[in-house]
């Protein structure tokens, strides 16, 4: 579980199961989604920031911050579930 970054791509790369979280408007999920690997996409539909940055220049990463931890849950044991991996604590 990470944002859309090289560490998520390195994961994908290995064959990892990935949900990647695109927050900034910048992201492009269609683009930029994991590669080859199981993986869920977390992006919200509006994104509530009004800043015109780039991840490497954002101050205050608000559109992250907006996406709810449910959310992020959700998705990673929806994953796990169709991988069959279930042998994670609860």
């Amino acid at each position: 579980v990470c944002p859309d970054s090289g560490p998520m791509h390195i994961a994908a790369a290995v064959g990892t199961p990935v949900v990647g979280i695109y927050g900034l408007k910048e992201d492009f999920p269609k683009r930029w989604a994991p590669y080859q690997c199981p993986h869920r996409i977390i992006r919200l539909d509006n994104i509530p920031c009004d800043l015109k940055c780039v991840k490497a220049d954002c101050p205050r990463f608000k559109c992250y911050e907006a996406i709810p931890d449910e959310m992020v849950v959700k998705a990673a044991e929806e994953l796990l579930s169709t991988i069959g991996n279930t042998n994670f604590p609860s």
